[in-house]
């Protein structure tokens, strides 16, 4: 019932929101003179607070309201009058509250004593982004919010939480527990993600596995990505075979090269072979198509709704063919200079040997299949048809990293 009440509640923001955002919501407060944060800002991060929270039991509260008075006192039973009322008996609970002059961060629940500790450190980390929030078109108080929250997560999870994802040791690119490749196609995968690494500093990393360990995909991906502490900057492409799903999940450079609806074109790419148990050619897709959509980022033009990936254009087309054409002549001249005994005939009985056929019997053989395939209907992306709005989505891991992604099923 309390989850149901807080997406109701998320989904009534838009009409509860003036000039300054000050609805009680579940979990942000904001009420001051400056138009730092927007609406779908607020809405963004909510939705991330509720996840953790139904997650990891982390109740997590900001308060930035110009109308407590500017006394610490006043400060103080504002915060202890809302802790009283919105923290969760049975949740880690940590409030962040600001006045015209002081901050307060309460807490409570079984690591109360660890955001004790850490107290200033949580506002540096706060205050180091919103001291260089200047108008509504940045995006510093939000992210400002955010890093307070997953350094949240991050201090009460490091003694809270302990990930069910396998270890590895030295970071393999290449994690094949459903055992889908050849010893040579690993080697192969390996060497291509390495030399991807190499080149452009980010880790792409595979993992294929039978079983999540009761754990949702997208929270396996995360924490296998976080846990066996791989670059900050990077993607892991995860696939189950026990029910066929998929998760793309990006972090740092990642979350921005790699958009929603970029992850979907690569999936494109890669389902008629997973599909068809092809695995080796699907993975090796998505080596090429990563590379590609980095190089495409770094030169300006991340793949994103008004940004399709490269194909193969009406002029390379037209190159290719005369190229096939060149080696077809040459190939052929080739061939006739080879035939120093034989002259053409004039009649198509010349060619015919007497006697030379014999039919001693006859069978039917199914030796090829025709595989019809439609394309899918293009997005509609003026009106969000296709589902993706632009960028790439964010939530908050176990770890307390930002990861984008996202995933389904083949």
């Amino acid at each position: 019932m309390r989850r149901i009440i807080k997406i109701l509640l998320v989904s009534l923001m838009m009409l509860m929101f003036a000039n300054n955002i000050s609805a009680d919501t579940n979990h942000i407060i904001v009420n001051i003179e400056q138009d730092l944060i927007s609406e779908e800002q607020i809405i963004e991060l909510e939705q991330d607070l509720i996840n953790i929270e139904d997650k990891y039991d982390i109740s997590v509260f900001f308060v930035f309201d110009e109308s407590i008075g500017d006394t610490n006192t006043s400060l103080l039973e504002y915060a202890r009058e809302f802790a009283n009322n919105n923290f969760i008996a049975e949740n880690n609970n940590v409030g962040l509250f600001i006045n015209n002059g002081y901050y307060y961060i309460a807490a409570s629940g079984t690591y109360e004593n660890v955001i004790e500790k850490n107290q200033e450190d949580l506002w540096s980390t706060f205050l180091g982004y919103i001291s260089v929030a200047t108008n509504s078109e940045d995006e510093m108080l939000k992210e400002g919010i955010r890093a307070f929250y997953q350094k949240c997560v991050s201090l009460i999870n490091e003694n809270a939480y302990t990930p069910s994802t396998p270890t590895v040791i030295d970071n393999p690119f290449v994690n094949d527990f459903a055992d889908l490749f050849t010893d040579e196609q690993e080697y192969n995968l390996n060497k291509k993600l390495l030399a991807y690494k190499n080149k452009y500093g980010l880790d792409a990393v595979i993992v294929t596995t039978d079983s999540t360990n009761g754990m949702n995909i997208q929270d396996y991906a995360d924490d296998f990505y976080d846990y066996n502490n791989y670059n900050k900057d990077g993607l892991i492409f995860v696939i189950c075979m026990s029910d066929r799903s998929w998760h793309f999940s990006t972090k740092g450079k990642g979350v921005e090269y790699f958009t929603d609806y970029g992850i979907d074109e690569i999936f494109d790419d890669m389902k008629y072979d997973l599909a068809d148990g092809y695995y080796y050619n699907a993975f090796d897709t998505f080596a090429d198509d990563v590379r590609s959509y980095t190089e495409s980022a770094l030169n300006g033009e991340i793949i994103d709704v008004h940004n399709d990936p490269p194909t193969f254009g009406i002029g390379n087309v037209a190159i290719a063919a005369v190229i096939g054409a060149i080696a077809s002549l040459i190939t052929m001249g080739v061939l006739r200079g080879q035939l120093k005994s034989v002259s053409r005939k004039v009649f198509a009985r010349d060619y015919v040997v007497d006697d030379s056929f014999v039919l001693t019997g006859a069978s039917d053989l199914f030796v090829n299949r025709h595989v019809t395939r439609t394309r899918k209907p293009e997005r509609d992306v003026s009106s969000g048809g296709g589902g993706f709005s632009g960028g790439s989505s964010i939530h908050t891991s176990s770890s307390g990293s930002s990861h984008g992604g996202h995933g389904g099923h083949f």
